[in-house]
């Protein structure tokens, strides 16, 4: 895990998108918190969690309330900028699967599929084996994680719009195969002189046989479950939550 004050400027998520992301969607992490603690019972207060794709800290700071010691990564420094703020009480630094090391831990979690931001089919599933290989015997792993149904469930989506007061957010979809999804972003800022800045993200999401995920987490001893609900919340149509449990010896 590096220090994510030193590294160069990110590819996903900067200053700009970012704070929209934290104002518009970050209800989604509060959301899907419930769930998460739920799938944590099993664990002590004070036990390690490491938190992927922590985003602007939004289940950071549920589960730091919850008495975790959080390890909160993500791999875009704007991110990790406002979540030190939203979620003091975390440990933060920056991660990117699935080059970096993930340290031992009781539990990894990660919403907000981060694991379909990694570059190909075959870093999804080292990915997987990192996490699941980094839990400590009777660890826990909740993540979620889109399929190939994602793409096909918003084959012909029109544009989308999104406006807040000093900003103003457009996404447009691509499908360029089936294993592809790209929103295509425009993002314009109001300045503090009244004047508008833009620019402009490409997320290219890489998406995977869901099936396979319980057989490539097998690997490395954890028995995982494939589920289209985090507690109370029905995810959206084609991603999945991957819960799984390292057994103790």
């Amino acid at each position: 895990m590096r220090e994510h004050r030193e590294m160069p400027l990110e590819r996903y998520y900067r200053n700009d998108l970012a704070r929209i992301h934290h104002e518009a969607f970050g209800a989604y992490g509060d959301s899907m918190a419930p769930g998460v603690l739920a799938g944590l019972s099993s664990l002590e207060r004070g036990s390690r969690i490491i938190e992927v794709g922590c985003g602007s800290g939004r289940l950071t700071r549920e589960l730091c309330a919850a008495g975790f010691d959080v390890v909160a990564t993500d791999s875009s420094v704007a991110m990790l900028e406002l979540a030190t703020s939203f979620a003091p009480e975390a440990t933060f630094g920056r991660l990117t699967l699935p080059e970096d090391p993930i340290p031992d831990c009781d539990a990894i979690v990660g919403v907000g599929h981060p694991l379909n931001y990694v570059d190909s089919d075959a870093d999804i599933e080292a990915s997987l084996r990192a996490m699941g290989s980094a839990l400590r015997p009777g660890g826990v792993l909740i993540t979620d994680l889109c399929g190939l149904d994602y793409a096909a469930a918003r084959r012909g989506a029109p544009p989308s719009i999104w406006r807040g007061e000093e900003w103003l957010l457009t996404c447009e979809y691509e499908q360029p195969d089936p294993a592809t999804f790209i929103r295509a972003m425009s993002i314009f800022t109001k300045n503090d002189n009244g004047s508008w800045r833009r620019d402009n993200e490409r997320h290219h999401n890489t998406l995977i046989d869901i099936d396979r995920a319980p057989a490539i987490l097998a690997e490395v001893g954890v028995v995982a479950s494939i589920s289209t609900a985090c507690g109370a919340i029905i995810l959206p149509e084609g991603m999945v939550l991957i819960a799984g449990v390292k057994p103790t010896i």
